[in-house]
């Protein structure tokens, strides 16, 4: 994981939606047990939504949080009381590109 979130400081995945990064190093970091590496790569993914909210119009940010299932498996994750909830987003998101990117 260190080694591709290195490539990634530097480089910027082509082919999926670059939040889908950190939800993926998040999905894994749980999995594998690392509870600080599952938080940094949440703490990534929240900072890249905040981020990429500053290009979004006012009439699309809604939609950019909530029906994006990738951001909002990561905003949801970033309250305490709603963990369980986010990790239950996280893992009924699927890979769509479609569904993350808006591309189809």
């Amino acid at each position: 994981m260190r080694l591709a979130r290195a490539e990634f400081a530097t480089t910027q995945p082509w082919d999926m939606y670059i939040a889908e990064t950190w939800q993926i190093e998040r999905r894994a970091c749980l999995d594998g047990g690392d509870a600080e590496g599952a938080r940094a790569a949440l703490r990534g993914g929240l900072g890249w939504i905040e981020a990429a909210l500053a290009d979004v119009p006012d009439e699309f940010r809604d939609s950019f949080r909530n029906r994006n299932p990738v951001n909002e498996a990561l905003l949801t994750a970033r309250a305490p009381r709603s963990r369980a909830a986010g990790d239950a987003a996280l893992q009924n998101s699927t890979r769509r590109p479609e569904a993350a990117t808006g591309r189809r």
